[in-house]
C-alpha cells in the first residue's frame, strides 16, 4: 500500500517537473519569436526612415535649383503642396516619422566655403515607448550657377579637372552627388557648372 502511494507521489512530481520544463521551453520559444518580430519591425522602420531622409536631400536639391537664396541656415521642414518642394516650418512629418532639414554654411578645416551649404536630413521616430530611432544623411550643395576661377593660394583654375590635378590627382569629373565620388572637395564643386545633375567635382587617381 505504501509502495503504491510512493509511486503515485513520484508520478505527480514527475508530471509537475515535465509541465515545468514544457512551460520553460514554450516561454523561450515565445520570447525568440517576439524578439524576431521586434527585430524585423525595427529593420522595416529603419528602411522607411532612410527613404524619407533621402527624399529630404533630393527635395533640398530641388529647392536649390529653384532658388539658391531660399537655402537659409537653420532647421526646416519641407512641403510639396504647390507641386514643387519648398521649405516650411521647422520640421515635417509622415506618419510616425519626423524629418528635420538642417542647413549650414560649409567649412573645411575651419575655412568657410563660399556658395556652399552643408545639408543634413535627419529623421526620428519612436521605435519603442522608451526608445527613439533616428537616421541622418548629409550632403554638400553649391550655387552651381556661380562661376569662379581662382582657388586661394593656387594657380588660376577653370575646371574640376584643373582643380583635382593641382591637388595631385590624375583627373577630375563632374557628377551628380558626393556619393559617386571616391574623393570630393566641396570647394571644387564651384567648377561644375553644367547644371544640378553635374554639380559635384570628383577627383580620380
Amino acid at each position: 500500500m505504501n509502495s503504491k502511494k510512493k509511486e503515485k507521489g513520484q508520478s505527480i512530481i514527475e508530471f509537475i517537473v515535465a509541465v515545468g520544463i514544457m512551460l520553460i521551453v514554450a516561454g523561450s520559444g515565445a520570447l525568440s519569436v517576439l524578439g524576431a518580430l521586434s527585430a524585423n519591425k525595427q529593420a522595416k522602420d529603419h528602411i522607411q526612415a532612410s527613404a524619407y531622409a533621402q527624399e529630404g536631400l533630393e527635395a533640398i536639391r530641388a529647392v536649390r535649383n529653384n532658388s539658391w537664396d531660399a537655402l537659409e541656415n537653420g532647421n526646416h521642414g519641407l512641403t510639396n503642396t504647390q507641386g514643387y518642394w519648398e521649405l516650411s516650418g521647422n520640421s515635417d512629418s509622415q506618419g510616425k516619422y519626423t524629418r528635420v532639414i538642417t542647413i549650414e554654411d560649409a567649412t573645411i578645416e575651419e575655412e568657410l566655403q563660399m556658395d556652399t551649404k552643408l545639408i543634413t536630413s535627419r529623421v526620428t521616430w519612436n521605435s519603442t515607448p522608451t526608445r527613439q530611432g533616428n537616421v541622418e544623411f548629409t550632403t554638400y550643395l553649391t550655387k552651381w550657377q556661380t562661376v569662379r576661377a581662382f582657388v586661394p593660394g593656387s594657380l588660376t583654375i577653370g575646371t574640376c579637372e584643373d582643380f583635382c590635378q593641382t591637388m595631385d590627382y590624375n583627373s577630375g569629373i563632374c557628377r551628380s552627388h558626393p556619393g559617386q565620388c571616391s574623393v570630393n572637395f566641396p570647394y571644387a564643386n564651384q567648377f561644375c557648372t553644367q547644371g544640378p545633375s553635374q554639380d559635384t567635382c570628383c577627383c580620380i587617381n
